[in-house]
């Protein structure tokens, strides 16, 4: 791409350009730096204004911040917005109730956003018989848990080998139990999400 274009005027696709001094400001870039990577993504198809819809992202040379600006439907752009970073959410060992183990090397995690969303993902085996109805299985901390009883779903198997569908129940004081389990079944797959009370 030659130095001094404008990019607001580029088609869709990947763009790099390196050298830029002073003609940052005349080719619409979000700040000054010697290299650029630009993203700028294809137009969505709304009833014949496909001209529109535009979303630029620039990335400025060592640095991990990132611009974006967004043409709307009736063509003017949005002005360069600093993409929000945030650090990655800590990721935990989910607390297995006894007679529960890990289901290596599956995970057995649980995480929360930034924004109170709670993600859990876990593999469990028995370490011995099989899983029974309304058995606790673990318990989430405090922080993690939701504001009333939630169900979501889970499957189990027997040996690896799955063996139908069954429910976690997760409570407001964290412990989680499983219902709804088939006759034998020695494995759970859990992987639900909730907002944080």
């Amino acid at each position: 791409m030659p130095l001094g274009t404008d990019i607001l005027s580029l088609a869709p696709g990947r763009y790099n350009i390196d050298g830029v001094t002073t003609e940052w400001e005349t080719m619409n870039l979000p700040l000054s730096a010697w290299h650029y990577e630009i993203v700028i993504y294809a137009s969505e198809n709304k009833a014949g204004l496909t001209q529109n819809y535009k979303v630029v992202v620039v990335y400025p040379a060592y640095s991990s911040e990132e611009y974006t600006n967004r043409m709307g439907y009736e063509g003017s752009w949005t002005g360069w917005v600093k993409t929000a970073t945030a650090t990655k959410p800590a990721v935990y060992d989910l607390p297995l109730a006894a007679g529960c183990q890990r289901a290596l090397p599956e995970p057995c995690e649980y995480r929360k956003s930034q924004e109170g969303r709670v993600y859990v993902t876990a593999w469990i085996i028995r370490t011995s018989g099989n899983f029974a109805e309304n058995e606790h299985i673990a318990t989430l901390p405090e922080g993690y848990r939701p504001a009333v009883e939630i169900v979501r779903h889970a499957d189990c198997a027997n040996g690896g080998s799955p063996s139908g569908y069954c429910h976690a129940h997760i409570a407001p004081s964290g412990g989680i139990t499983i219902a709804g389990v088939q006759q034998i079944s020695n494995w759970l797959m859990l992987d639900f999400e909730f907002w944080a009370a």
